[in-house]
C-alpha cells in the first residue's frame, strides 16, 4: 500500500514560500541547514535537523535536496518552488504526498521523490496535513 501511494503521489519538500503567486515577487525562506547537507542528489546517511525556531510536529530529523533533471534545469527560472502536502506515519516516514502549488511542473517529480526520503521523529500517531515547500534558486 505504501509503495502504491509513493508511486502515485509525487510531491515536494521543505521551507516556507509562496508569499506571492507572481514569479517575480516570490519570497523564499528555508530553515537553516548544516553546511553541505543540501547538495542536490547527495543525501547524508545521518543528519539531525537542528533549529530552535522550528515549530513543526513531528520534528524533521533528516532531509536531502531533490535531484532535478537537467532538462528541467535548462528551462528553470531564477527561483522555482514546489509546495507539497503530505502525511507522516508513526515511524516518521512521509507518505500520501501531493503537490498543492508549483511554479514549474517539470520539478514536481524530483521534489516529491526527495520528500519521500525525509524522516521525522517517531511518534505514536504520526501527523497528517504537513505543508512544506521546496525551493530551488539558480546560482547567479
Amino acid at each position: 500500500m505504501r509503495l502504491l501511494i509513493s508511486l502515485l503521489a509525487f510531491a515536494v519538500f521543505a521551507g516556507t514560500i509562496f508569499a506571492s503567486e507572481s514569479r517575480a515577487e516570490v519570497v523564499v525562506y528555508d530553515p537553516p541547514i548544516a553546511s553541505g547537507v543540501e547538495r542536490a542528489g547527495q543525501c547524508p546517511k545521518r543528519y539531525r535537523y537542528v533549529d530552535e525556531n522550528y515549530s513543526g510536529v513531528p520534528k524533521l530529523v533528516y532531509r536531502c535536496a531533490p535531484r532535478y533533471p537537467e532538462r528541467c534545469m535548462r528551462r528553470a527560472q531564477q527561483v522555482e518552488a514546489v509546495e507539497l502536502l503530505f502525511d507522516v506515519d508513526s515511524d516518521g516516514k512521509p507518505h500520501n504526498v501531493r503537490i498543492t502549488r508549483t511554479t514549474n511542473e517539470c520539478l514536481n517529480k524530483a521534489a516529491a521523490t526527495a520528500v519521500l526520503k525525509w524522516r521525522y521523529e517517531k511518534t505514536v500517531d504520526g501527523a497528517t496535513g504537513l505543508l512544506e515547500t521546496i525551493t530551488m534558486q539558480l546560482a547567479s
